[in-house]
C-alpha cells in the first residue's frame, strides 16, 4: 500500500481487495493540520493504518501516536498531549450504495483519496477537556 505521509492520502492503485495495512512515519511539522490553538511537538509521529477493500468500500481504521501542543487552560503556555487515537473511516466508490449515515462517498483526485480528516479528527479527540501545563499551574501572572 502507497500512502504519502505529508500529504496523508491513499492510492488508490497499491490496494488490493481485502486488508492492506502499514506503519509510517508522520513528518508531523509538513502536514497542514489546520487545527485551531493545536500544533505537533515531536518531528515525527507513527501511523498504523490498515485499509479493508470490499468491492465499493473502502473501510480506514489505524493509530496515531503522536505529542501535540495546546495552550493551558490557566496560564496558556503550551501544554504538551500525547495522542494515541484510534483512526476510523469507512468511504464508499458508489455513492448510490445502500448503508448507513456515517459513511462518506469517496472522492479520489488522481488516483489518490485523503485521510487527513480522519486523522485531524482522532487528534480534535485527544485534547483534554482542561489541558494543563502542570498541577500547580497559578494562571497568567498580571503585572499592575
Amino acid at each position: 500500500m502507497k500512502f504519502n505521509e505529508v500529504e496523508c492520502t491513499v492510492d488508490t492503485g497499491s490496494l488490493k481487495n481485502g486488508e492492506n495495512s502499514g506503519t509510517y512515519i508522520l513528518p508531523m511539522g509538513d502536514i497542514d493540520w489546520s487545527i485551531d490553538n493545536i500544533k505537533p511537538e515531536d518531528a515525527e509521529g507513527i501511523l498504523n493504518l490498515f485499509i479493508e477493500v470490499d468491492g465499493d468500500d473502502i473501510i480506514c481504521s489505524g493509530k496515531l501516536d503522536a505529542v501535540f501542543l495546546t495552550p493551558c487552560a490557566r496560564c496558556l503556555e503550551p501544554t504538551p498531549f500525547r495522542v494515541t487515537a484510534e483512526i476510523f473511516r469507512e468511504y464508499m466508490l458508489n455513492e448510490y450504495s445502500p448503508h448507513g449515515e456515517n459513511v462518506e462517498f469517496l472522492v479520489i483526485d488522481h488516483g489518490k483519496f485523503p485521510i487527513i480528516d480522519a486523522i485531524r479528527e482522532a487528534v480534535i479527540l485527544s485534547v483534554p477537556g482542561k489541558p494543563l501545563c502542570g498541577p500547580d499551574c497559578s494562571g497568567i501572572n498580571y503585572i499592575t
